[in-house]
């Protein structure tokens, strides 16, 4: 037993079964990987964009989520005077909705991008 675990150490084969959680060096190291296989077929990126979320800012998505997890209708102005522990907790109660809401708003975003007065139109 002791062999077979010296010889995974010695072919840096021990910390491959970590490599699918996100938080371990395995991980990273994939990342890293795959990040410099698409710049050496791509080229470098001229452009480079981290969007957040900012969930509990959008009343629209707040009061699709109060419709959703309550069966209640609750006005955008109602939604702005919500404390953050009951944004979070309707946020938390219905990730689906949360996600595709992003999503939606980041493809929204994106048509911009192109349009004739957008910022890469030529």
């Amino acid at each position: 037993m002791c062999s077979n675990v010296t010889g995974q150490l010695s072919k840096d084969q021990a910390f491959k079964t970590f490599a699918g959680v996100r938080s371990s060096s395995e991980y990273w190291k994939n990342q890293k990987k795959n990040s410099m296989e698409m710049i050496r077929q791509y080229g470098i990126p001229s452009l480079f964009i981290t969007l957040p979320a900012a969930e509990t800012k959008w009343t629209e998505l707040l009061c699709i989520l109060k419709k959703i997890v309550d069966d209640d209708v609750m006005s955008e102005e109602e939604a702005e005077t919500l404390r953050y522990d009951e944004k979070a907790s309707l946020i938390q109660s219905d990730l689906i909705t949360t996600a595709r809401y992003f999503d939606h708003r980041f493809r929204e975003l994106k048509k911009t991008w192109v349009a004739e007065d957008g910022p890469f139109c030529e």
